[in-house]
């Protein structure tokens, strides 16, 4: 792929404001959350905005007139940019929202981990280092609601530390691992997804307090994450102006201007 000769050509890290976009056309490409954000806030000024993504999410929103929906990009020339589906468009900038890569140079092979850019493996329960179980990382999950997700690994770390209780053995934490892995595998996924939680988070919150003993992270968590995900499918321009209000473990009351859901 030849790479583009602009100026303009920045990740969402490095991203700001819209302005300075304004009247032009604009690649975004990926539908992650940074992706999302990023491109409606550019379709307010710019005149052309391109969005470039493979999401399997199907989104309802209605999209504003100057916003046009692409798929993978094949290659760049010097003016624009050819698409997968034969498509061509000249655009002036491009903002990659691809997401982040791991980086563990801190650690050799001595740590008994496989990293990769979207992997480290294996781990038992997304962050004991089987190998070298003194070794843990919190952190190494997506697809779920994060504080509570990282809130929960920290009290299981804390928890372990403290010798509060033990792991199981190697031989069992590796049989684990290997059917999440060999479960991501036959779904036609890379080894990238095994740190996804998804439909399995609520699940994993049951698993680390039956194994720790900490306190469980409740059902709730889980089914408003649900919710707030569908409605972010719905309309991306709203979903943030609903609240959540825990009523109990399992049950939740969600307003939007005025209005209150039980669930």
């Amino acid at each position: 792929m030849c790479e583009p000769h602009w100026s303009n050509v920045i990740h969402s890290h490095d991203y700001r404001e819209p302005d300075s976009y304004r009247g032009r056309k604009v690649l975004s490409v990926g539908a992650g959350p940074s992706g999302l954000d990023i491109t409606l806030d550019i379709a307010t000024v710019a005149d052309t905005i391109y969005h470039s993504h493979h999401s399997p999410m199907n989104f309802k929103t209605q999209f504003p007139p100057n916003y046009v929906k692409k798929p993978d990009i094949k290659e760049y020339n010097q003016t624009g940019v050819l698409f997968v589906d034969g498509t061509y468009a000249d655009v002036d900038d491009v903002i990659y929202c691809t997401g982040y890569l791991f980086n563990f140079s801190f650690l050799d092979q001595s740590a008994g981990l496989n990293i990769s850019a979207k992997s480290v493996m294996p781990l038992h329960k997304f962050m004991v280092n089987i190998n070298e179980p003194t070794l843990i990382i919190v952190g190494l999950i997506e697809k779920a609601c994060l504080a509570k997700a990282l809130e929960a690994q920290a009290r299981y770390t804390a928890a372990l530390v403290k010798g509060k209780f033990s792991l199981p053995s190697k031989e069992d934490m590796m049989k684990e691992w290997q059917r999440r892995a060999d479960a991501c595998t036959e779904r036609g996924l890379t080894h990238g997804k095994l740190h996804y939680l998804a439909e399995k988070e609520d699940e994993y919150y049951e698993e680390l307090s039956q194994e720790s003993g900490i306190d469980r992270v409740p059902p709730v968590i889980y089914k408003i994450r649900q919710t707030d995900t569908q409605a972010k499918i719905d309309n991306l321009y709203t979903y943030r102006n609903y609240v959540y209000e825990i009523i109990d473990d399992n049950t939740f009351l969600r307003r939007l201007e005025g209005d209150t859901e039980a669930h």
